[in-house]
């Protein structure tokens, strides 16, 4: 996806990850702060091991911001980039997959109603978000949780072959709140701009669009992810799932435009 939108953008190529040893120069094409199995949430995931929650990934944009300096000399230049920036947040499907629908790993199914839950996230989402603005973010795009119940690794523990509805249902009260929250951010800091991303709509298109929704083209490991010099399918233009959980480049291309029409509101 955010290869696609980066494209459209005229980047020249992938978005380097924090992690990797960037140039204070290469920093001004962008900087990708993903952890997989992390989340909004500190405990999410942790039972996998070490993650870089969303609390943690914003400190190590502030190391960014701060060397920004560097390259651009003063305040004022680092604040002007910034504002020029564009911010894409796609998190919290992770607080589902790796963390409420795992009772055996924790607790909050059995403590917080969906609702209650989706509440309690959005809630410290909030803070984050205001945290990102904060920092200098004035452009800034929160994609909503997917369809997660559609997906091959959903289905194989459900023991189906359709998507497990009350998976998707379970995320529909955080997708609701995520909407309602990018307009009261809106109205909050009347400088800056806030998008929601309907990725529910897009895994809709997704699943209209693409033939072989069923299984990943990838051999998955027990976890969902793909096995190390595994069989991979042959037609993989026609895939939706490229392990259990993720989408394909094919299916990248599909939902990537059409998630760029949102997007653009805020370029």
């Amino acid at each position: 996806m955010l290869r696609v939108t980066g494209e459209r953008l005229g980047l020249p190529n992938y978005i380097p990850a924090f992690a990797s040893a960037i140039p204070a120069t290469g920093l001004l094409q962008g900087v990708n702060y993903a952890s997989g199995s992390a989340g909004i949430l500190v405990e999410t995931g942790k039972f996998q091991g070490n993650n870089i929650d969303l609390s943690k990934q914003l400190r190590n944009h502030q190391v960014t911001v701060s060397r920004f300096g560097e390259v651009l000399g003063n305040e004022e230049a680092v604040s002007n980039r910034l504002k020029q920036c564009l911010y894409y947040v796609n998190i919290g499907s992770n607080d589902y997959i790796n963390n409420y629908f795992l009772p055996q790993f924790s607790n909050a199914s059995k403590e917080y109603s969906p609702g209650i839950f989706a509440f309690r996230l959005v809630g410290r989402y909030y803070e984050q978000i205001k945290t990102l603005y904060n920092l200098g973010a004035r452009k800034i795009a929160l994609a909503g949780i997917s369809k997660i119940g559609c997906t091959p690794f959903a289905k194989t523990i459900a023991g189906r072959k359709g998507c497990v509805d009350s998976q998707n249902a379970a995320v529909v009260p955080f997708n609701k709140l995520l909407r309602d929250l990018a307009g009261r951010l809106n109205q909050d800091f009347p400088d800056a701009k806030f998008v929601y991303l309907d990725t529910m709509a897009a895994t809709d298109l997704l699943l209209r669009s693409l033939p072989n929704t069923q299984e990943p083209c990838c051999q998955v490991q027990t976890v969902g992810l793909c096995i190390p010099n595994g069989t991979f399918c042959d037609q993989r233009d026609t895939y939706v799932y490229w392990d259990a959980f993720h989408p394909t480049q094919a299916a990248n291309y599909i939902v990537g435009p059409f998630l760029y029409q949102t997007l653009k509101q805020i370029l």
